[in-house]
């Protein structure tokens, strides 16, 4: 038995595999077969019915969704840091049965974003740097308005983050949030409270201006 991902937040979709060759009663015909899944917050084990994925695949896949509010049929109640434990009952091909496991963790709370600083101001461009609590991806959404609307992503994932905002014009007032996305898909969103943070490019100021096209 497999799930397919090592953390979850608490509104996601668990992907549940099991691989039996034992359970294939028919070659010609799609089978079924039944696992269970339970968490730290929910102990009373969740049924997931899985569906062979084809004609003698021998593999059979299901789902469920994890909540923060409910349990019952089609949802696993659980907490941040809770353990997810997705079991099998395998009869065994040599007539030895044995309980199969798989196991995740919720995480549900977004990284922490702080120290959000503006530097290398230019006519044209500005940099962005912020750093969260835990490995994240980052993104800067950016515009003349609120709420900006151009948005510029990181590659990779860090938590010391860094976006050069380029092609700006001189002489202008950018309003910007910073947003950081964590390995379990919880995102935290920091738009200084829903007044946006700004900036203001550099002025272009001509000082002294000279044809030099000929030798003057």
């Amino acid at each position: 038995i497999l799930v397919d991902k090592e953390l979850y937040n608490c509104s996601d979709t668990i992907h549940i595999s099991v691989f039996d060759a034992v359970l294939i009663t028919s070659p010609t015909a799609i089978n079924t077969a039944t696992a269970q899944i339970v968490s730290t917050s929910d102990t009373v084990p969740e049924t997931i019915e899985l569906t062979e994925t084809g004609v003698d695949t021998s593999e059979f896949s299901g789902t469920i969704l994890t909540s923060s509010t409910q349990s019952g049929p089609g949802y696993l109640l659980v907490s941040h840091s809770d353990t997810i434990t997705a079991s099998y009952h395998d009869e065994g091909c040599d007539g030895a049965p044995a309980d199969v496991t798989d196991t995740a963790t919720a995480d549900c709370q977004g990284p922490v974003i702080s120290n959000i600083v503006v530097s290398d101001l230019t006519t044209s461009s500005a940099t962005i740097t912020w750093t969260t609590s835990e490995m994240a991806e980052g993104s800067v959404s950016f515009g003349l308005n609120v709420p900006p609307g151009t948005q510029a992503n990181e590659t990779g994932t860090t938590m010391d983050h860094s976006i050069t905002l380029e092609g700006l014009t001189d002489a202008t007032v950018y309003f910007f949030q910073v947003a950081s996305r964590d390995a379990g898909g919880n995102e935290t969103i920091d738009n200084a409270g829903g007044a946006y943070y700004f900036f203001i490019t550099l002025e272009f100021t001509s000082i002294m201006e000279a044809n030099m096209d000929t030798n003057p």
